[in-house]
């Protein structure tokens, strides 16, 4: 503090042709001098995490004081800064709506915190909700934790690692949007920044229409994804229709 400093000759900087007296450190120490640098530190590649396949399409770096600028609430229609990287200075998203996927990351630039997500877990209306998790730093297995994206709040949604009132003081909020400010609990400051990536998953399933001599025909089907059973509530009669004709790769009950 400077009250502290002004007499234990602990200044190291004034202008304007201010006088220097003897408690000041320059009359003993060859002077004062003033330098700059950029200094890049080299952030790990997180693409390559969980079998690879991620895309980076948004990035805060860590010396901006605040979360990522977009206000689309994780819906892909933000474009700005221009396509960077995650070692870039400014922040930056690409648009990706309309780009077919099925996964988040959200990941700290150091890699040491993150956690993958389906894409319908971020996606929807709920505030203090249950939302599965696939895995992260912190578990690596499935599991839920409460976020909040609700209509209208352009900062959500707010994403952390386990429940939000948990997560909040320990810096494990991973995502906040439109310009929020990011304070000494949260973990871009200390990591590197903080980025979104996405990737289109496909698990290739095996063919169960051979099994026991064949013949089956596919009716009915839920992804494992959703976090619910078939929507049909025709109790097997075989009444119910919707979806659309799909496979068992398909990523949405039909």
């Amino acid at each position: 503090d400077y009250r502290y400093s002004v007499n234990r000759k602990e200044q190291l900087y004034l202008g304007n042709n201010v006088h220097a007296n003897h408690h000041q450190p320059l009359w003993a120490h060859g002077g004062a001098d003033v330098y700059i640098r950029n200094k890049v530190v080299k952030l790990p590649d997180c693409t390559k995490m969980d079998g690879g396949g991620w895309k980076l399409v948004r990035h805060v770096p860590a010396n901006t004081g605040r979360w990522h600028p977009a206000a689309d609430q994780l819906r892909g229609t933000a474009s700005y800064g221009g396509r960077g990287t995650k070692q870039s200075e400014h922040p930056w998203s690409i648009r990706y709506a309309g780009t077919r996927f099925n996964e988040f990351m959200f990941a700290t630039g150091d890699c040491k915190k993150w956690m993958i997500v389906p894409r319908t877990s971020v996606l929807g209306w709920y505030s203090n909700g249950q939302r599965r998790i696939l895995k992260s730093s912190v578990k690596g297995s499935p599991y839920f934790a409460r976020w909040y994206r609700r209509k209208g709040v352009r900062h959500d949604p707010h994403l952390t690692l386990r429940d939000y009132r948990y997560s909040v003081n320990r810096k494990e909020q991973l995502y906040l949007g439109n310009n929020v400010g990011a304070n000494r609990h949260q973990p871009q400051w200390s990591h590197g920044g903080a980025d979104v990536y996405i990737r289109n998953k496909v698990v290739k399933l095996p063919d169960c229409t051979k099994m026991d001599g064949g013949g089956w025909k596919l009716v009915r089907h839920v992804p494992a994804n959703t976090g619910r059973w078939h929507p049909a509530a025709d109790q097997l009669r075989g009444t119910a229709s919707y979806g659309g004709r799909g496979t068992k790769q398909s990523e949405h009950p039909w």
